[in-house]
């Protein structure tokens, strides 16, 4: 009898323990060959300001993406001419993750909640507090789940829609990046780069 209180006492104590969550991965761009500019400084600024109310729901998230926007932007550039009059900056417009209910018209049919991750970037290089140069990016990315769909769940649509939106928001600059503000290695990359696209 003893040890069927201890077997019952174990498996409550295991029922209560919280969920472990996979990881949440969202590329950073950390070991990728940096993009070398010749501007003297790369200065990332944010200018998302959050609500913590609804609809939105950055809040809740591991990773918001106006975080990921900025590890984009830190590991992936570089300045390299320490005397030029040029700088860049790369600005965070918009970043917000937004959760709506859509209930079903039918009964039979679950309600859903819809996620909708909305971006704007910008890079701009600047001499003598002048733009000289500018290219944007922005969009939005949708999913749409089960209302009643579990955290995990949750948490791996919010990092599919930030993968989404750091490799669109990656591929439009980089590749309508002026070629004059580009070291020569970076030009011959970007002249080539057909060779690695499959």
């Amino acid at each position: 009898m003893k040890n069927g209180w201890i077997l019952l006492t174990a498996l409550c104590l295991s029922a209560c323990q919280a969920v472990k969550l996979p990881d949440f991965m969202v590329y950073d761009f950390k070991n990728d060959s940096k993009i070398n500019l010749k501007t003297s400084q790369v200065n990332v600024i944010s200018e998302v300001h959050y609500d913590l109310k609804a609809p939105f729901i950055e809040y809740k998230m591991p990773i918001t993406p106006e975080q990921a926007l900025k590890r984009w932007a830190q590991n992936r550039f570089s300045a390299v001419a320490p005397n030029s009059p040029v700088e860049t900056y790369i600005i965070i417009e918009k970043a917000s993750m937004q959760e709506k209910e859509q209930p079903s018209e039918k009964w039979y049919m679950l309600d859903n909640v819809e996620y909708q991750l909305d971006f704007q970037v910008k890079i701009t290089f600047m001499l003598n507090q002048n733009t000289i140069s500018e290219r944007s990016v922005g969009g939005y990315e949708k999913r749409s789940l089960p209302m009643k769909s579990s955290l995990a769940d949750k948490e791996e649509a919010w990092a599919d829609m930030m993968n989404e939106m750091v490799q669109k928001v990656n591929k439009k600059l980089t590749h309508d990046l002026p070629s004059y503000f580009l070291e020569q290695n970076n030009q011959k990359l970007q002249q080539n780069k057909h060779l690695f696209e499959f």
